[in-house]
């Protein structure tokens, strides 16, 4: 259920208004991820790990297997509906930029609108998982535990509210690689606040966070409605499980690198500590 499976469930039923949608799906994981994480700490206080393991597996087996049945493995002609919630007979206009070409076997790897989104995605995601698994060890010192874990639950807060406002917002016409640079813009700013911080500024500290979690979300749901823009839609698919798998297999070493930096930056805010990760719920869910 990572970021190419979510698309590939929701491309079908929305062009359009996709954005939206997908924002929607993204957001849901991420609620998910939220309400799931105590439930959990419920199930295996009452029913023991194995127990509460096999539980959930089973409610989520049997969830997955009827939304399956009834959605997942329909199209919205064969349900009698229509994409973008149309009329029924009717396609929307597609939003594929004229100048987008099938390609066919190898020849993504040459083409380089797929080379800087593949890149562009790896590179933020890798910056951005890396910040967040040591940015909770960074903030208890001036926060205390407590605050520190609620700043943390503010990034996902901050990025639902970032993606719900892009998906609503953005338009129609709009380049969508630069809506997505004015979300690392923030993030980047974000990132230097922080910095400014020094780990003492508690106003900093906080002003720092959310400037970073309001482009936290759209990493991962800007670069699939960029390839609807630049790809054939038949390549779409493709195109997102490649970039995705390409950003999943560069960020899995992010935490490790940045742990890495701390350890040989020896006077950094917090470096003088056993770093402490975290991972937040949107990336249990979707990556």
């Amino acid at each position: 259920m990572s970021a190419a499976a979510v698309n590939a469930i929701v491309s079908p039923w929305f062009v359009h208004t996709r954005p939206a949608a997908l924002g929607m799906a993204y957001n849901g994981g991420s609620i998910g991820g939220v309400i799931f994480s105590p439930l959990w700490v419920a199930a295996i206080g009452a029913l023991g790990f194995s127990n509460a393991a096999a539980a959930i597996g089973l409610v989520m087996t049997l969830t997955m297997w009827v939304l399956a049945d009834s959605l997942f493995s329909r199209t919205p002609q064969r349900m009698g509906l229509a994409r973008d919630g149309g009329v029924l007979g009717t396609q929307p206009t597609s939003v594929t930029s004229p100048a987008a070409k099938p390609l066919a076997g190898l020849l993504f790897w040459s083409d380089p609108k797929f080379l800087t989104l593949s890149a562009g995605m790896a590179l933020g995601l890798f910056a951005q998982i890396g910040l967040t698994a040591h940015l909770f060890s960074l903030l208890v010192p001036s926060l205390g535990a407590q605050r520190a874990g609620l700043a943390m639950g503010s990034v996902t807060a901050m990025a639902i509210a970032g993606r719900t406002l892009l998906g609503w917002a953005m338009p129609f016409g709009a380049d969508r690689r630069l809506v997505a640079c004015a979300g690392y813009a923030a993030q980047l700013a974000g990132s230097l606040v922080l910095i400014g911080a020094a780990g003492t500024s508690v106003p900093l500290l906080l002003l720092g966070v959310v400037l970073f979690g309001i482009g936290f979300g759209n990493a991962t749901s800007l670069p699939p409605l960029i390839a609807q823009i630049e790809f054939v839609e038949s390549d779409v698919p493709r195109v997102v499980a490649l970039i995705v798998g390409i950003a999943q297999s560069g960020y899995a070493f992010a935490p490790a690198t940045f742990g890495l930096v701390r350890e040989f930056a020896p006077h950094a805010p917090g470096s003088s500590s056993q770093p402490r990760l975290h991972k937040d719920s949107q990336f249990a869910h979707s990556r």
